[in-house]
Protein backbone atom coordinates (compact mmCIF):
# COMPACT_ATOMS: atom_id res chain seq x y z
CA UNK A 1 0.00 0.00 0.00
CA UNK A 2 1.38 3.27 -0.93
CA UNK A 3 -1.38 5.37 0.67
CA UNK A 4 -1.70 7.47 -2.60
CA UNK A 5 2.45 8.60 -3.04
CA UNK A 6 4.22 7.27 -6.48
CA UNK A 7 6.70 4.52 -5.13
CA UNK A 8 9.60 7.35 -6.36
CA UNK A 9 8.26 9.64 -4.07
CA UNK A 10 8.43 7.96 -1.26
CA UNK A 11 12.19 6.62 -2.06
CA UNK A 12 12.98 10.44 -3.10
CA UNK A 13 12.83 11.42 0.24
CA UNK A 14 15.32 9.01 1.41
CA UNK A 15 18.33 10.63 -0.66
CA UNK A 16 19.63 13.87 -0.86
CA UNK A 17 19.26 13.88 -5.07
CA UNK A 18 21.63 13.56 -7.48
CA UNK A 19 20.94 17.43 -7.48
CA UNK A 20 20.82 17.53 -4.30
CA UNK A 21 17.15 18.56 -4.21
CA UNK A 22 17.10 17.60 -0.89
CA UNK A 23 20.16 19.08 0.98
CA UNK A 24 18.94 21.81 2.42
CA UNK A 25 16.38 19.77 4.48
CA UNK A 26 19.86 17.47 5.16
CA UNK A 27 21.88 20.45 6.37
CA UNK A 28 19.27 22.04 8.97
CA UNK A 29 19.00 17.74 9.95
CA UNK A 30 23.00 18.23 10.40
CA UNK A 31 22.75 22.15 12.09
CA UNK A 32 20.37 20.24 14.47
CA UNK A 33 22.65 17.06 15.36
CA UNK A 34 25.31 19.48 15.65
CA UNK A 35 23.65 21.74 18.68
CA UNK A 36 21.85 19.60 20.24
CA UNK A 37 25.24 17.62 20.86
CA UNK A 38 26.83 21.24 21.80
CA UNK A 39 24.27 21.83 24.41
CA UNK A 40 24.24 18.19 25.73
CA UNK A 41 28.37 19.05 26.08
CA UNK A 42 27.58 22.40 27.71
CA UNK A 43 25.36 20.69 29.77
CA UNK A 44 27.63 17.85 31.36
CA UNK A 45 28.45 19.08 34.89
CA UNK A 46 27.28 22.92 33.62
CA UNK A 47 28.91 24.08 36.91
CA UNK A 48 32.54 22.87 35.50
CA UNK A 49 34.43 25.91 34.48
CA UNK A 50 35.75 26.13 30.62
CA UNK A 51 38.61 24.19 30.10
CA UNK A 52 39.35 26.23 26.35
CA UNK A 53 39.42 29.98 27.22
CA UNK A 54 39.17 32.84 24.69
CA UNK A 55 42.83 33.19 25.34
CA UNK A 56 43.68 29.33 24.44
CA UNK A 57 40.93 30.02 21.63
CA UNK A 58 43.06 32.77 20.13
CA UNK A 59 46.29 30.55 20.58
CA UNK A 60 45.35 28.55 18.53
CA UNK A 61 44.14 30.16 15.52
CA UNK A 62 47.51 29.04 13.69
CA UNK A 63 46.22 25.84 13.88
CA UNK A 64 42.38 26.66 13.09
CA UNK A 65 43.92 28.40 10.02
CA UNK A 66 45.83 25.06 8.72
CA UNK A 67 42.92 23.03 9.60
CA UNK A 68 40.20 25.11 7.20
CA UNK A 69 43.17 25.29 4.55
CA UNK A 70 43.71 21.05 4.79
CA UNK A 71 39.46 21.01 5.15
CA UNK A 72 38.97 22.53 1.52
CA UNK A 73 41.71 20.69 0.16
CA UNK A 74 39.96 17.57 1.51
CA UNK A 75 36.84 18.83 -0.12
CA UNK A 76 38.42 19.28 -2.97
CA UNK A 77 40.06 16.17 -3.48
CA UNK A 78 36.81 14.21 -2.50
CA UNK A 79 35.07 15.76 -5.56
CA UNK A 80 37.53 13.91 -8.02
CA UNK A 81 35.68 10.51 -6.82
CA UNK A 82 32.87 9.01 -9.18
CA UNK A 83 29.61 10.44 -9.16
CA UNK A 84 27.74 7.22 -7.36
CA UNK A 85 24.95 9.97 -6.74
CA UNK A 86 24.19 10.74 -10.08
CA UNK A 87 21.00 7.97 -12.12
CA UNK A 88 23.70 8.68 -14.99
CA UNK A 89 26.52 6.76 -13.44
CA UNK A 90 26.16 2.84 -13.14
CA UNK A 91 29.69 1.56 -13.14
CA UNK A 92 30.13 -0.06 -9.53
CA UNK A 93 28.31 -1.73 -6.79
CA UNK A 94 27.47 1.24 -4.99
CA UNK A 95 24.84 3.73 -4.59
CA UNK A 96 23.89 7.33 -2.82
CA UNK A 97 23.64 6.74 1.24
CA UNK A 98 20.48 7.28 2.23
CA UNK A 99 19.80 10.31 4.46
CA UNK A 100 18.78 8.42 7.63
CA UNK A 101 22.32 6.35 7.46
CA UNK A 102 23.85 9.37 7.29
CA UNK A 103 22.36 11.47 9.73
CA UNK A 104 22.76 8.40 12.27
CA UNK A 105 26.36 8.04 11.37
CA UNK A 106 27.12 11.31 11.77
CA UNK A 107 25.36 12.07 15.21
CA UNK A 108 26.74 8.73 16.39
CA UNK A 109 30.58 9.79 15.96
CA UNK A 110 29.52 13.06 17.84
CA UNK A 111 29.51 10.83 20.99
CA UNK A 112 31.23 6.82 21.36
CA UNK A 113 30.39 4.93 18.74
CA UNK A 114 33.05 2.28 19.53
CA UNK A 115 31.02 -0.61 20.85
CA UNK A 116 34.35 -2.73 22.72
CA UNK A 117 32.13 -3.01 26.06
CA UNK A 118 28.66 -2.04 27.33
CA UNK A 119 30.73 -0.22 29.65
CA UNK A 120 32.19 2.44 27.81
CA UNK A 121 29.44 2.82 24.66
CA UNK A 122 26.11 1.67 26.78
CA UNK A 123 24.09 3.51 24.47
CA UNK A 124 25.86 2.33 20.68
CA UNK A 125 25.75 -1.60 22.29
CA UNK A 126 22.10 -1.33 22.75
CA UNK A 127 21.11 0.62 19.53
CA UNK A 128 23.74 -2.54 17.80
CA UNK A 129 21.71 -5.31 19.95
CA UNK A 130 18.55 -3.66 18.42
CA UNK A 131 19.85 -3.55 15.29
CA UNK A 132 20.80 -7.16 14.93
CA UNK A 133 17.62 -8.30 16.71
CA UNK A 134 15.56 -6.13 13.79
CA UNK A 135 17.74 -7.81 10.93
CA UNK A 136 17.96 -10.83 11.83
CA UNK A 137 13.66 -10.77 12.31
CA UNK A 138 13.59 -9.76 8.78
CA UNK A 139 15.87 -12.12 7.73
CA UNK A 140 13.50 -14.75 9.13
CA UNK A 141 15.56 -16.09 12.32
CA UNK A 142 14.26 -17.07 15.49
CA UNK A 143 13.97 -14.50 18.15
CA UNK A 144 16.97 -15.67 20.40
CA UNK A 145 19.23 -14.86 17.82
CA UNK A 146 22.31 -13.18 18.67
CA UNK A 147 24.50 -10.36 15.52
CA UNK A 148 27.02 -8.07 15.72
CA UNK A 149 27.45 -5.27 13.15
CA UNK A 150 30.52 -4.62 11.45
CA UNK A 151 31.81 -1.30 9.91
CA UNK A 152 31.79 -3.45 6.39
CA UNK A 153 32.42 -6.27 4.57
CA UNK A 154 36.04 -7.09 4.78
CA UNK A 155 35.62 -6.13 8.39
CA UNK A 156 32.80 -9.00 8.54
CA UNK A 157 34.76 -11.51 6.14
CA UNK A 158 37.89 -11.39 8.70
CA UNK A 159 35.69 -11.78 11.99
CA UNK A 160 34.11 -15.09 9.94
CA UNK A 161 37.50 -16.14 9.61
CA UNK A 162 38.77 -15.42 12.97
CA UNK A 163 35.65 -17.28 14.07
CA UNK A 164 35.93 -20.19 12.24
CA UNK A 165 39.85 -20.41 13.39
CA UNK A 166 38.48 -20.21 16.72
CA UNK A 167 36.06 -22.91 16.69
CA UNK A 168 37.84 -25.31 14.83
CA UNK A 169 39.52 -26.62 17.60
CA UNK A 170 36.16 -26.77 19.67
CA UNK A 171 35.30 -31.01 19.35
CA UNK A 172 38.72 -31.52 20.33
CA UNK A 173 38.28 -29.18 23.79
CA UNK A 174 34.93 -30.92 24.36
CA UNK A 175 35.73 -34.18 23.60
CA UNK A 176 38.79 -33.57 26.80
CA UNK A 177 36.71 -32.06 28.75
CA UNK A 178 34.65 -35.26 28.78
CA UNK A 179 37.76 -37.09 29.21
Amino acid sequence: MNNGVPPFEGVSAWFAGPKAENGDSFAHLVSRIVHDHYAWRRNYFPEDGLVVDSHLRRANEPFADRFDDRLWELLARLKADPPFQSPRYAAHMVSEQTLPSIAGYFAAMLYNPNNVTAESAPVTVRLELEAAAMIAQMMGYDETAWAHLTSGGTVANLEALWVARSVKYLPFALRQARS
